[in-house]
């Protein structure tokens, strides 16, 4: 039996397609937008919503999936430790030093 959404979300993304996330931090939403070629597919929902989704989801994960939500982890934090290292360099480079 096919799940009600199935039909929606059947697809494959290509290689150079994209996936983008935003979070709007004054409605507290997550939109997730997949750009192909052919389509450009959006979805909203609250952000606790999204996080209980994503604990669910990964609850439910084999070892292989494991494995890619790791490797997804890993870039997610290297990308998130250089945005915060460079904003810290901007940062200390904007206070002027005194004597």
């Amino acid at each position: 039996m096919k799940h009600k959404f199935q039909n929606r979300t059947d697809h494959v993304l290509e290689k150079d397609d994209y996936f983008f996330a935003n979070f709007d931090q004054f409605d507290r939403e997550i939109s997730l937008a997949f750009h192909s070629r052919n389509d450009v597919s959006s979805y909203t929902m609250p952000l606790d919503k999204f996080i209980s989704s994503l604990q669910t989801s990964i609850e439910d994960f084999d070892g292989t999936e494991l494995e890619v939500m790791k490797m997804t982890a890993a870039v997610l934090f290297t990308k998130i430790r250089s945005i915060e290292a460079a904003k810290a360099k901007e940062n200390s480079e904007k206070i002027p030093e005194t004597v």
